[in-house]
């Protein structure tokens, strides 16, 4: 479950700090014109799509979007240690035995914003069937 008491400045620095990566800007370019009308990409696309960029970009877009597991050392290398920390802290992800965990949820990039929404069912991390934050079309 999300921890909603994380510090304001400890979550303004991870946004800056997301604002500042190359993260949103490969998302966009994954979802391309279909992202005002849903913005789940296919997961193996995405993956297909990842090897194209830099093994940092691959590893970030893995474990935000994905919700792949990645080394400690690995991501604090690339998120800083500060930051790493607020993910866990938050309750997006969890620290088992040097290994962090996305616990069903990814940062979605929508507009200028940063949401925290559940990971799709249809991705092979998803750790729920049913979405406790849903964001995407809504079919009839």
């Amino acid at each position: 479950m999300l921890n909603v008491n994380i510090d304001n400045k400890r979550a303004k620095k991870l946004g800056i700090w997301l604002k500042e990566s190359n993260y949103s800007f490969i998302y966009q370019a994954m979802a391309g014109i279909f992202n005002s009308v849903e913005p789940w990409i296919d997961e193996q696309l995405i993956c297909e799509m990842l090897k194209d960029v830099s093994e940092k970009d691959k590893n970030l877009v893995e474990f935000l979007l994905l919700g792949y597991e990645k080394e400690k050392t690995v991501l604090s290398e690339i998120m800083g240690q500060d930051n790493m920390l607020t993910i866990i802290d938050m309750g997006f992800a969890c620290e088992e035995a040097g290994i962090i965990k996305p616990e069903g949820y990814v940062i979605l990039p929508v507009d200028k914003l940063f949401l925290i929404v559940s990971l799709p069912s249809c991705y092979k991390n998803s750790k729920k069937k049913m979405s406790d934050i849903y964001i995407g079309s809504d079919y009839t």
